[in-house]
């Protein structure tokens, strides 16, 4: 028996449904993440019915380097107080960016979200989230340089002066502080950056540090130790022998 116009309907329908579900689905995804990161994002739909997401990348690009250099002048800032002397060689390379809080701040928005209005909750996850950056970045740059580029093994209660109780504890009220203010205050600055020179900007910061960290890292993988040398070791990097 031929099934009527009805069923054939029916079935185009339901395949349709099916079609729509399937691609909702990373869309859906795509979503969720990109609202955490607060981007500017827009929606087409094609002839098909399937949402295809556009994100602006290079909105999400600049806030990145922004993060990246408050956490330079934060990290010049707290050193330069302990230390009682100017230090500004903060960042891997020569640039005024320390990326690990770029890298922070993005992963904050993303995996953080969820405890952003509850305080406690929230305070003890970013204590965890970046203690743990700061282990796995350690031992990558350990086996990378033989150092890397910070120094807790002053204070009590450190791990091979990879991590501290102090530094754990400031972590804390720092995922407080980027919640409450720092995240949207960071967006809308970058917000005021024209459109049509935002990928100008994106592309020439991706540029400058691909350059800075490309010789940065041919430097110190073939530095010879009697070449330049330094003979007192750099302020907060810690060398391991």
């Amino acid at each position: 028996m031929t099934p009527g116009p009805q069923a054939e309907k029916n079935k185009e329908n339901k395949e349709n449904e099916e079609n729509v579900r399937i691609s909702f689905l990373p869309f859906f995804w795509s979503h969720i993440i990109l609202n955490r990161l607060k981007c500017r994002l827009s929606v087409r739909w094609t002839a098909e019915g399937k949402g295809e997401i556009f994100v602006n990348v290079y909105h999400l690009i600049n806030c990145f380097f922004v993060f990246s250099f408050f956490g330079y002048l934060l990290e010049c800032v707290v050193l330069s107080y302990e230390y009682r002397t100017p230090v500004i060689n903060r960042g891997f390379g020569h640039g005024p960016f320390c990326i690990i809080y770029g890298f922070g701040a993005l992963g904050a928005c993303v995996f953080l979200q969820p405890f952003a209005s509850q305080t406690i909750k929230l305070y003890f996850a970013t204590t965890i989230m970046a203690t743990s950056m700061e282990l796995v970045t350690a031992h990558m740059m350990i086996r990378l340089f033989g150092s890397f580029w910070w120094d807790y093994s002053h204070k009590p209660f450190n791990y091979k002066g990879i991590i501290c109780l102090e530094s754990s504890v400031a972590w804390g009220f720092l995922g407080i502080f980027f919640f409450r203010f720092l995240n949207g205050f960071v967006n809308r600055m970058v917000g005021y950056i024209p459109e049509t020179y935002e990928k100008m900007t994106a592309l020439a910061l991706v540029s400058f540090y691909f350059c800075d960290f490309t010789y940065t890292l041919y430097v110190q993988r073939h530095r010879q130790p009697d070449e330049g040398e330094e003979k007192e070791q750099v302020i907060g990097r810690l060398k391991v022998y």
